[in-house]
This record gives C-alpha cells, sequence and structure tokens, in this order.
C-alpha cells in the first residue's frame, strides 16, 4: 500500500508541478487555526485521520512523506521569508525559543509548552504554522517494518541543538508528543 502511494504523490507531483502541505498541524477537526494539535497517537492512528480528512473530491489528504518535508525546508530556506532550518529557534516553538518567537502572555512564558495549532504568528514560515517546533509530526518514512519517522522535534527541546530537517525514527505503535 504505501508503495503505491509514493508512487501517486510522486506521479502527482510531477502532474501538478509541486504539493500542498497543511497550513497548520493536524487537530481531532482535520488542519484547522487554534485547535488542540493531535498528540499522543501512534503513527498508524494519525496516518488513518489523515486519510480520513478528504473534504472533497478534487483534493486528497495523505500523511507528509519525508521527500516533501525536505522540499518544504528547502522551499522555507531559499523562497519568501528564507528563514533558516539549521536553527529555527527566532521562528518555532523551542524551549530556547529566541527574539519575537519567544512568545510571551504577560510574565507567561508560552514558547517552549505545547500550544494549538498556528497560535503564533512568530512560529510560521512561508504561511506554514509550527513546522518547525511544537509537536513531532509523524512521516510515511521507514527505516524498517516496525519504525516511521517524525519530523519537526518538539517544543521542549531546544533548536539550537535539532534542526527542522531532523529526523527521528520511532516504533510506528508509540506515541508522544
Amino acid at each position: 500500500v504505501l508503495v503505491n502511494e509514493y508512487e501517486e504523490m510522486v506521479n502527482s507531483v510531477k502532474k501538478y508541478s509541486g504539493f500542498y502541505i497543511g497550513r497548520y498541524e493536524l487537530s481531532n477537526e482535520g488542519v484547522q487555526k487554534e485547535k488542540a494539535t493531535l498528540t499522543n497517537k501512534n503513527w498508524y492512528e494519525l496516518y488513518k485521520k489523515c486519510t480520513t480528512l478528504n473534504a472533497s473530491d478534487k483534493v486528497e489528504s495523505k500523511m507528509i512523506w519525508g521527500i516533501q518535508w525536505d522540499l518544504a525546508c528547502d522551499f522555507i530556506s531559499k523562497k519568501g521569508e528564507q528563514k533558516s532550518i539549521t536553527n529555527s529557534n527566532t521562528w518555532g516553538n523551542y524551549a530556547d525559543s529566541t527574539g519575537k518567537a519567544a512568545v510571551m502572555n504577560g510574565t507567561t512564558k508560552m514558547y517552549g509548552n505545547k500550544q494549538v495549532t498556528g497560535f503564533s504568528e512568530y512560529w510560521k514560515a512561508n504561511n506554514i504554522y509550527d513546522l518547525a517546533g511544537n509537536c513531532y509530526e509523524w512521516t510515511q518514512d521507514a527505516n524498517n517494518t516496525n519504525n516511521r519517522a517524525s519530523r519537526g522535534v518538539d517544543c521542549y527541546t531546544n533548536a539550537s541543538n535539532n534542526r527542522v530537517s531532523r529526523r527521528d525514527y520511532s516504533d510506528a505503535y508509540s506515541s508522544n508528543s
């Protein structure tokens, strides 16, 4: 099944000269702003959720592939706002966010804590929110039968040590932030 989905993705990218990526992280309501980010789900649960989001016959929703994540990072670093993908602490939600990304609500530190989707205008690049930090994102990539890749790292991590393009592998049945 995954081999067929990968081939379909490649053919679609060729046909349309690109792909769309969700502007916000996945929530129970889909890909919408100011919703609770869907976490503590294993890869299989999130894969199923992604495939049930198809709102029309014209748009098909799938979990992102690693190559698409890499292309999104390339787009962020070379087009539009041209933000750093080697240290994204100035535009992501991390424990060590700096500058405008170190979002405060009065005296309360908002960065370094999990927030709703699209929480801050400072946590986006080229109109894609929360790609850097906030929550790990499962991808369709695997390095063996049981392990799947996650990308983006979480808000409790230091961006200075973890690139937005970082790839981690975990058991597909595990779940965390």
